[in-house]
């Protein structure tokens, strides 16, 4: 009897002691983080570091930190922009983001939200930040995927500088640009009074289309040094609306018969 009670009451201690740490765990993920994160202090602690380790001048404006009882947190940021040695690297304005952790364990990260009212980027300085020239390791492809294919991306006013040369920039604008994906409420997919598979219904849409062609693009890019300052200023074309799309396209053969001779069209929309 004795030996009952002590074991009932170590069930009942341990039982205490889980819900008392879950407890805590959600209330730092509900009240403490989203509280941290627009916390003053936090944010100077943040900026100051960033300098003392590299030298580089973060100023963030109103972060706001929205979290819930599901795998879901909104972010929003009023202004965030970077400084090296004076030379402005990146600014955003009115940064909204919405992501999704329900699918964190098979390493996959969903994008349900990206946008801003404004954006700014230095690109080459950029990228030596993240990848220093004295660091010449092989890149790794990540076990992590970051899902973009539900989400909605926009930009309001943009503007991204690109040094194709020692004297020589590029600068692309693109205004009020809009991506929603979240519009596929169909599943299936008839043709004919046949009913065919949605992978085949989607090669077939001009949504789809379009990612292949821009891939391509990419891939045509980053393999072709020689041209990258070329196919940028056909971009800016495009987006001043100098030369039509398709016709930028067809110069470098980028027709979607060819393109999809070359793309794994279930792997790169990940559908399968």
């Amino acid at each position: 009897m004795i030996n009952m009670s002590k074991r009932l009451k170590i069930t009942l201690i341990s039982v205490s002691a889980v819900v008392v740490l879950v407890g805590a765990m959600f209330g730092i993920y509900l009240k403490v983080l989203p509280a941290a994160v627009s916390n003053k202090h936090v944010i100077n602690l943040v900026e100051k570091t960033l300098y003392d380790i590299a030298g580089l001048q973060l100023n963030i404006k109103n972060p706001v930190l929205k979290t819930e009882l599901s795998p879901v947190i909104s972010f929003k940021v009023d202004e965030l922009s970077l400084f090296n040695k004076k030379e402005q690297l990146l600014a955003v304005e009115n940064f909204d983001t919405t992501v999704s952790f329900q699918e964190i364990f098979s390493k996959n990260i969903i994008i349900r939200k990206l946008g801003a009212d404004y954006i700014f980027a230095d690109i080459n300085n950029l990228t030596k930040l993240a990848f220093p020239q004295s660091e010449k390791k092989e890149q790794q492809k990540s076990e992590w995927n970051i899902d973009l294919f539900d989400s909605l991306l926009y930009v309001k006013k943009s503007l991204f500088l690109y040094k194709v040369e020692p004297k020589t920039y590029i600068s692309l604008k693109a205004d009020d640009l809009e991506l929603d994906n979240n519009q596929k409420d169909v599943k299936y997919y008839y043709e004919n009074d046949n009913q065919i598979l949605m992978t085949e219904a989607l090669v077939s849409s001009k949504y789809v289309v379009s990612i292949i062609k821009a891939f391509n693009l990419f891939l045509l890019y980053y393999n072709n040094i020689g041209i990258r300052k070329e196919i940028l200023e056909y971009i800016q074309k495009v987006i001043d609306y100098n030369i039509c799309l398709e016709d930028f396209l067809n110069k470098y053969e980028l027709s979607f018969d060819k393109c999809i001779e070359e793309t794994d069209i279930a792997s790169l929309l990940k559908i399968l």
